[in-house]
Order: structure tokens, then sequence, then C-alpha cells
């Protein structure tokens, strides 16, 4: 989840304070999802990707 502009960043520039508290997610366990060992589970990543107003779509590959 590393990158220019990446989630990551985004919930560091909002403060993980913040962030924990919308996404009923505790501090730590934020610090280690965003972490470059981070491997969160759906739910929380679902969790933080709404809580910083964000949506996961999953679309078909195009047919090659």
């Amino acid at each position: 989840m590393k990158g220019e502009a990446g989630v990551d960043n985004v919930a560091l520039a909002r403060g993980l304070s913040k962030i924990a508290a919308r996404s009923k997610l505790n501090q730590e366990g934020l610090y280690r999802m965003l972490s470059k060992r981070g491997n969160p589970s759906l739910r929380s990543l679902g969790a933080l990707l709404s809580s910083l107003s964000f949506q996961l779509t999953v679309k078909p590959k195009d047919a090659a």
C-alpha cells in the first residue's frame, strides 16, 4: 500500500487518531496495516477506506 499518493499518505495527512476513531480500528492496527509488511483483512481495509471517504471497487478485466 505504499506509493506516492497511497492510502498510507492520506491517512497520515488526515491524522491516524481521527482515522482510527472513524474506522473503529486501533492506532496500532492502522500502523501495522500501513507498514511495508502490512497484510490487512478485507474488513479492515474496507473500514479504513470508508473512513477516508474512499470506496473499493472490483470490476472484470478486459478480455485479452
